[in-house]
């Protein structure tokens, strides 16, 4: 765990864990997506930073671009899908 403070703020999914720029949001579900509700958004200015629960109970924090967040219509309390982008993985 002294690495991940090294990184910065991590996601657990799994047995990895994922910073929160490498979580990838989607509307409709897909292969290794979990489902989670939106609980909070927190702007960055360029970036905003999107707080999750997922149905465990589990939280994760994503951090998407403003365009992307603004062409996903996102917001409070709506459920999105969340994935990672495996190939930023830290096992």
């Amino acid at each position: 765990a002294g690495v991940m403070s090294f990184i910065g703020p991590v996601n657990h999914v799994g047995r990895s864990w994922v910073r929160p720029h490498d979580l990838q949001l989607q509307l409709l579900p897909g292969d290794g997506a979990d489902e989670a509700m939106i609980e909070r958004i927190v702007d960055l200015g360029f970036e905003v930073r999107v707080e999750l629960v997922r149905a465990d109970g589990e939280t994760l924090r994503a951090q998407v671009t403003r365009d992307r967040c603004e062409e996903l219509e996102l917001e409070r309390g709506q459920i999105v899908y969340v994935r990672t982008a495996s190939e930023r993985v830290f096992a």
